[in-house]
């Protein structure tokens, strides 16, 4: 099954979250601390904020840690979850964006930029 997503920035600062039928999945707006705070039909589904590894740690709704990122020697982005094993990482692709793989190293995914945010695109 393939899906695709479209990340928007609008003129409020605002991330809005698109799938393939133009509808919204989720918003985002930027916190205090430096991340970025997901909403979906007005609930928070996730609040980051920057870690000292030079990444964010990912928050859920009951303020728990559900994972983390850093930079990777790669010019991508690993994800831990909360007890730091590996779930995933990024590297950079040859269309600007980034290749998403799993903690295997399966490619499920990838990134590209767009003028208006980026595109998403996911395998699984």
């Amino acid at each position: 099954m393939e899906s695709l997503l479209k990340a928007v920035e609008n003129i409020f600062d605002v991330v809005d979250i698109v799938d393939e039928n133009g509808s919204i999945e989720a918003q985002g707006h930027s916190n205090i601390a430096g991340g970025m705070d997901f909403y979906k039909n007005g609930n928070m589904i996730d609040h980051s904020t920057l870690n000292v590894f030079g990444g964010m740690d990912h928050h859920n709704q009951m303020g728990q840690i559900s994972h983390s990122t850093h930079p990777n020697i790669l010019g991508g982005v690993d994800a831990l979850d909360s007890l730091g094993h590996v779930i995933g990482h990024t590297q950079p692709n040859i269309f600007g964006g980034s290749n998403i793989f799993d903690e295997q190293g399966g490619l499920i995914g990838e990134s590209s930029p767009d003028p208006t945010g980026f595109h998403a695109r996911f395998f699984k």
